[in-house]
């Protein structure tokens, strides 16, 4: 007999007030019910309605990050159309992870700077960075969305970390945001690398 599997990817929201959480899914065979799995995180609520620099956490995605007017579409975002990646492995099959985040109060008076650096950072299993990216955010508006991708071909098989980090220079001011995702790659031979870019 052949299995017959493909992904569904879907989303939920939900409106909750500021605090902790704890979720629980539960998943069950529509077949069997014995075969079954539940799977529990903890989240945090953090509101970006303050006077200070906020982000986002970091939304990685399985397509090309689009504008699009389909405000009826679960995946649309902020005139973009974000498809998750839940199992958050990339490599052979998924070549490249796209990511999402929302940056908050670009134009709050603690901040000094004319500019604000994003540096974009990523981290091996080990704590290496192994790559780095950085630009200048305008702050001529309060709020922005930042999109982009990495290519993970020529990775090697291994956990990563990625981060953005948002800096104030002038005013020693800093925020930064992580997601931790996976590479599955087992034709690429570990070599020890650093890339850096502007």
């Amino acid at each position: 007999a052949s299995i017959n599997s493909q992904v569904l990817v879907g989303t939920l929201s939900f409106v909750i007030p500021t605090g902790n959480y704890s979720c629980e899914i539960t998943g069950v065979d529509a077949h069997n019910s014995e075969k079954s799995r539940v799977i529990n995180e903890n989240l945090k609520v953090v509101p970006y309605l303050g006077i200070s620099l906020g982000i986002s956490d970091i939304q990685l995605a399985s397509k090309m990050i689009q504008g699009s007017e389909n405000t009826s579409s679960i995946f649309y975002k902020n005139t973009y159309e974000v498809a998750p990646i839940p199992n958050l492995v990339f490599g052979k099959s998924q070549p490249v992870a796209f990511f999402y985040t929302e940056i908050y109060n670009l134009q709050s008076e603690l901040l000094k700077s004319e500019f604000i650096k994003m540096r974009m950072m990523l981290y091996n299993s080990k704590g290496k960075l192994i790559k780095e990216k950085s630009k200048n955010l305008s702050r001529n508006s309060n709020t922005r969305v930042e999109v982009g991708s990495q290519i993970l071909s020529n990775f090697p098989t291994d956990s990563y970390t990625f981060v953005i980090a948002l800096i104030d220079s002038l005013s020693s001011t800093g925020i930064s945001t992580a997601k931790k995702f996976f590479v599955y790659n087992p034709d690429i031979v570990v070599a020890d690398t650093f890339e850096t870019s502007t």
